[in-house]
């Protein structure tokens, strides 16, 4: 077997590290955000909950805001009479087509639009109002440590 000539066997630490007399702590005190007490469980579980909301609440205003761009092309396209055989037209009326469907008046576009910002409104509002606990202390979800230590080496 051949030794690779990169390695070189540990030397023991008495060798190459200098004796530094550092005290030993025992038994160190416990971080703050090592806490496992219930009341910190359900404060995570709470941030969690109130993480995943915003995220729920982003998709949705983001699903709808997409949305209300597409019905503001289609009634551009429609004001400048664009060509129905065009790609983009046709994509565009094929994508808001269903959601026009409801609102077949004069001005449907700025009735859609309406509609689906209140609706988009109305979903996020009772989400909110169903799983959000407005008692619930706000921590983040990653505990962050102080820059400053409570042990310091003498």
């Amino acid at each position: 077997m051949s030794q690779n000539p990169y390695w070189q066997p540990r030397r023991p630490a008495a060798e190459t590290e200098p004796n530094l007399s550092v005290r030993r702590v025992e038994n160190p005190p416990m971080p703050i955000h090592e806490d496992r007490s219930p009341s910190v469980a359900m404060e995570h579980q709470a941030t969690i909950l109130r993480n995943q909301l915003n995220r729920a609440e982003s998709l949705i205003r983001f699903l709808f805001g997409g949305l209300t761009w597409l019905i503001a092309v289609r009634m551009l396209l429609m004001l400048i009479t664009a060509n129905p055989e065009n790609t983009i037209t046709r994509l565009t009326f094929a994508l808001t087509g269903p959601f026009m469907a409801p609102f077949e008046v004069d001005m449907a576009g700025f009735v859609a639009i309406t509609f689906y910002a209140m609706l988009t409104w109305f979903i996020i509002k009772v989400m909110c109002l169903i799983l959000y606990n407005p008692n619930a202390p706000i921590r983040p979800t990653s505990p962050r440590r102080d820059k400053t230590s409570e042990f310091r080496i003498r």
